[in-house]
C-alpha cells in the first residue's frame, strides 16, 4: 500500500527504494567534472563554477525534503487530543 504525497507516492515500506530528486541533481554534478577533461582549459572556471553550483542546489533540495518529510511525520495539534 502506498501514500500519496505532493510530489510523489512515497511507499509504506521504508525500505523500498525510490527515486530522490536531490540523488539526480547532485550526481549531475559529475558531468561538467568530466567535461573538464575533455574541453579546453578556458572552460575550467565555467564547468567548477556549473558543478559547485549543481551540488549546492542538490544539497538546498535535500533539506527540502527532509524538511517536508519530517512535516508530513508529525501529527497536528489537532490530531494529538
Amino acid at each position: 500500500m502506498t501514500q500519496r504525497n505532493d510530489s510523489y507516492v512515497v511507499p509504506d515500506d521504508p525500505y523500498t527504494p525510490r527515486y530522490e530528486p536531490w540523488l539526480g541533481i547532485t550526481a549531475s554534478a559529475l558531468v561538467p567534472v568530466m567535461l573538464m577533461f575533455v574541453l579546453p582549459p578556458n572552460f575550467l572556471w565555467p564547468m567548477i563554477t556549473l558543478a559547485m553550483l549543481l551540488l549546492v542546489m542538490g544539497f538546498v533540495s535535500w533539506i527540502r525534503q527532509e524538511r517536508r518529510a519530517r512535516t508530513i511525520e508529525q501529527p497536528t495539534r489537532s490530531e494529538q487530543g
